[in-house]
């Protein structure tokens, strides 16, 4: 759970109170039309509905660490490994003729089959995110086809952030760790599909499971904002919902007040994070042991949060 808060010298005296509230609103909006969202700590379950599901394969998929702080991931092996959202009525994850936003995380080392699937409701004018075809990017289908390759190679072992919307109105685009990566100007047209929802696989062209590490995956009716997209891609979606970006938390919290000679005076818990966008990346600036820090104008950084030691 992270606490995120602007300290730009010459902006924040107007800001604070303002800034103290930012977990309370980005915990609003992001449960606006919020439909299903899979943590994987440990389970399967859907944590804000009923489409739960259910892990397939001969060997059992395995929970890993996932980005910091964000507890468990699914790690799949390529070979028959994969997730079937069998709760609720798989028509209720469909979104005929409308908008829809996917995010969520992965990690893969290298691909190994063309189209290996992210999370899939299948072909034509359903929706998909996948490697595209058998380069080193994904691309997302979501009710038209993928635009042109534009998406950067990741294949790198990290953690990765995406964001993949269709919107009925301008299109569809793909974000990667913040940023804009592929958008196409063709508006898709989703249409309904008799297929289940699964991760790591597409049930419209099989035999394209995932392989590396998939976790806090959520689907949304609508386009989200790109406000949204960068709070997604530097917090898990459980700590923004459970307020953690912007309130404090267990063993997490962070303030900020003026001295009287007009400098910066920030208190918190935990470890002090600082960066220059609100993406990252974060750096670890002290522990608890040395709060409160005082920062003088020309020391201000743009972005401060506090994470569990």
């Amino acid at each position: 759970m992270l606490n995120i808060l602007k300290k730009l010298r010459p902006l924040i005296a107007g800001l604070v109170s303002t800034l103290l509230l930012l977990g309370v609103t980005a915990q609003a909006e992001l449960q606006d039309g919020l439909v299903a969202y899979w943590a994987f700590d440990e389970n399967y379950d859907d944590s804000v509905g009923v489409f739960h599901g259910e892990p397939r394969g001969t060997e059992p998929i395995i929970f890993v660490d996932s980005v910091a702080n964000f507890g468990k991931a699914i790690r799949l092996n390529g070979d028959d490994q994969f997730v079937e959202i069998v709760g609720g009525d798989e028509n209720d994850l469909e979104f005929p003729g409308g908008d829809m936003s996917i995010s969520g995380w992965f990690r893969v080392e290298t691909f190994d089959t063309n189209w290996q699937c992210l999370i899939s409701k299948g072909e034509g004018n359903n929706y998909r995110v996948a490697r595209r075809r058998d380069e080193g990017s994904i691309a997302y289908a979501g009710g038209v086809g993928e635009p042109g390759a534009a998406a950067p190679n990741v294949t790198d072992g990290e953690w990765h952030h995406f964001v993949a919307i269709s919107d009925s109105s301008t299109g569809t685009q793909l974000w990667i760790d913040g940023a804009l990566a592929e958008s196409g100007t063709t508006p898709p047209n989703l249409s309904e599909s008799d297929l289940p929802l699964m991760i790591g696989e597409n049930p419209g062209a099989r035999n394209r499971e995932w392989e590396g590490d998939i976790d806090d995956i959520a689907l949304w009716n609508r386009v989200l904002t790109e406000d949204e997209i960068g709070q997604l891609a530097s917090n898990s979606i459980d700590s923004i919902l459970s307020g953690g970006s912007g309130g404090p938390a267990d063993g997490e919290s962070i303030s900020v007040s003026f001295d009287a000679d007009g400098n910066v005076v920030v208190t918190w818990t935990g470890i002090l994070q600082t960066a220059v966008d609100v993406t990252g990346p974060w750096t670890d600036e002290a522990d608890d042991s040395q709060s409160p820090l005082t920062l003088t104008p020309d020391q201000a950084r743009l972005f401060g949060r506090a994470v569990a030691p």
